[in-house]
């Protein structure tokens, strides 16, 4: 099994580009704000 990191990196890499780029800087700003965030990857698929 993937660990998380890896997980949502293989999650972005399936997204359409400009929706891939919104999410990675959602991330991003997720992670400098709180650094120590606990990640979590669920696997089910949504539709926004």
């Amino acid at each position: 099994m993937m660990d998380t990191v890896n997980l949502i990196n293989s999650y972005f890499e399936s997204l359409s580009s400009e929706k891939r780029d919104d999410m990675m800087i959602l991330h991003r700003l997720i992670l400098s704000i709180k650094p120590d965030f606990r990640l979590f990857f669920d696997d089910k698929n949504y539709e926004f």
